[in-house]
């Protein structure tokens, strides 16, 4: 993953290329998070794009959203669990 400054502007720039990843694709490393990013992406639904590096930055975008339900529904959880017997 390359998380770099874009330009004079205060936005963050992401994208899950080869080149952000590192140059060796006989990397073991590198094989193993491309292809598990790519298996996540595929989790989260339609690819949005044609261009990958805007479509991993919706599936970054996606992915946030998704960490949101989780831990929103974890509190809902052990509120349910505090007050069982109340």
């Amino acid at each position: 993953m390359g998380i770099w400054r874009n330009g004079s502007r205060s936005r963050f720039k992401i994208c899950f290329s080869q080149e952000s990843l590192g140059s060796s694709p006989s990397m073991p490393t590198t094989f193993m998070i491309k292809s598990l990013w790519r298996i996540w992406a595929k989790a989260l639904g339609e690819k949005a794009s044609e261009n990958d590096c805007e479509a991993d930055r919706v599936a970054f975008i996606r992915t946030l959203i998704v960490l949101c339900y989780v831990i929103t529904n974890i509190f809902i959880v052990a509120g349910v669990i505090k007050h069982w017997h109340d």
